[in-house]
């Protein structure tokens, strides 16, 4: 049993009216602690009648979910920091690539400057690991694999960065 706010004259209508631009609230539980719920509320006209159905979800379990999800996020990328590391994935397929925070400024790129692609980080790589680099994507890209592997890099300065 899940008791949502009282509405003002207890008329459903209201309550249809009030519930167009919210769809998360607060609900109460038996034991009265408060509960975050996604309600859905639809009304059906039936002749003269109107019907208001609603289907109302707890969102706790989705909320500590993203809490911890973001707390390992946090983590990561404070890791990642702290051994000058970065990350990087592509969709071999689409293409679409995504870096850490950590990866542009290992590739000297700024966020801004420049779209996460295998094309970016390959000109980045020495010219001598680029074949290597190219010959692994393809590779993984045929076996839907993974690969790790660490190659020299070219940084804006030209310096090599190993």
């Amino acid at each position: 049993v899940l008791t949502l706010p009282e509405v003002p004259g207890g008329v459903p209508a209201r309550f249809a009216a009030a519930m167009r631009d919210r769809r998360e609230m607060q609900g109460r539980r038996p034991d009265g602690s408060a509960v975050p719920v996604h309600v859905s509320l639809s009304e059906i006209a039936l002749g003269d009648d109107r019907i208001f159905a609603a289907t109302v979800r707890d969102l706790t379990a989705e909320r500590e979910v993203a809490a911890s999800l973001s707390a390992s996020e946090r983590r990561l990328s404070q890791t990642l920091d702290a051994m000058r590391a970065g990350v990087w994935d592509v969709d071999l397929v689409t293409g679409e690539a995504r870096w850490s925070d950590q990866n542009y400024v290992l590739l000297g790129y700024a966020p801004q400057d420049v779209t996460p692609s295998p094309a970016a980080f390959l000109a980045r790589l020495h010219p001598d690991d680029r074949p290597a680099a190219e010959h692994e994507l393809a590779r993984v890209a045929g076996s839907q694999g993974e690969f790790e592997h660490e190659w020299a890099r070219v940084g804006v300065d030209g310096a090599i960065v190993h």
